[in-house]
């Protein structure tokens, strides 16, 4: 309701599944990584259309691998070279 109902904009939101996911991932002591992550990234993949799907700790490690790919010279002319502009 306009002017009446908080929606908060920071801060985080868990329900009790979440919460028993969390637990359950640490349990394994697989803290950053483990089998909800292959899960994830094995159903994503699918989701996609592809063949694989690697998750990163980061925007910036997303980042570095993007140019890292893109600057491949498996790409031959499309690759990026030294100069180019990305928008």
């Amino acid at each position: 309701i306009p002017g009446k109902t908080k929606i908060s904009y920071a801060g985080r939101v868990y329900n009790d599944k979440e919460l028993v996911n969390l637990v359950d991932a640490s349990l394994d002591f697989w803290l950053t990584a483990g089998r909800y992550a292959d899960k994830f990234e094995s159903r994503f993949a699918k989701f996609l259309g592809l063949k694989y799907c690697l998750l990163v700790n980061s925007g910036s490690s997303a980042n570095l691998l993007a140019v890292t790919a893109l600057t491949s010279s498996k790409l031959g002319k499309r690759q990026l070279k030294p100069g180019d502009e990305v928008i």
